[in-house]
């Protein structure tokens, strides 16, 4: 094959390559979804989502040997473990799906190593066991509605005196 060829996959007969047709890179794009922001979902979306991260995550936890001291059998009932699990799919999903670099399964393997450390410290922390779940303690926060309004006057005022005094010719620093 001459090395200098630039044309498109359908012009080379011995590329290997068959062309994306248009039909087949609309589906291929519109399979490709960024991540789940479980905050905005509707209860139709949520209801998909959760079915496809649990499969997800049975898988995951069978082909890499997690115990409960990773992802408990509790794993949907902490937030903090559904964040870090949620997003440990979305970016598999990405480092696989067609459209993706040969890289981007190596890339997701390194992505995979500081949050198999996080999903042991959540995992840690709720002291859950193979048989038994314990619900997260979160500390409640005093009421600090007023203070938290006079901060941000108090911010928005200060800016707005130093807008007024900044010149208002050339760039701002």
């Amino acid at each position: 094959m001459d090395d200098n060829w630039t044309g498109a996959a359908s012009e080379s007969p011995d590329s290997g390559l068959t062309p994306i047709e248009g039909t087949e890179l609309e589906a291929l794009l519109a399979a490709t979804s960024g991540p789940v922001s479980w905050r905005g979902l509707s209860s139709v979306e949520a209801k998909a989502a959760w079915a496809r991260l649990r499969d997800w995550v049975e898988w995951f936890r069978q082909e890499f040997g997690f115990d409960h001291r990773v992802v408990p059998p509790c794993w949907y009932r902490h937030s903090a473990l559904v964040s870090v699990l949620s997003a440990l799919h979305d970016h598999w999903r990405s480092a696989y799906e067609p459209l993706a670099t040969s890289a981007a399964s190596s890339e997701w393997h390194r992505g995979l190593l500081p949050l198999e450390q996080r999903l042991r410290d959540w995992a840690s922390r709720t002291g859950c066991t193979v048989g038994a779940h314990r619900p997260d303690v979160v500390a409640v926060y005093p009421d600090d509605k007023a203070e938290w309004a006079a901060h941000v006057a108090a911010d928005v005022q200060a800016r707005a005196q130093r807008e007024r005094a900044a010149p208002t010719d050339g760039p701002q620093s």
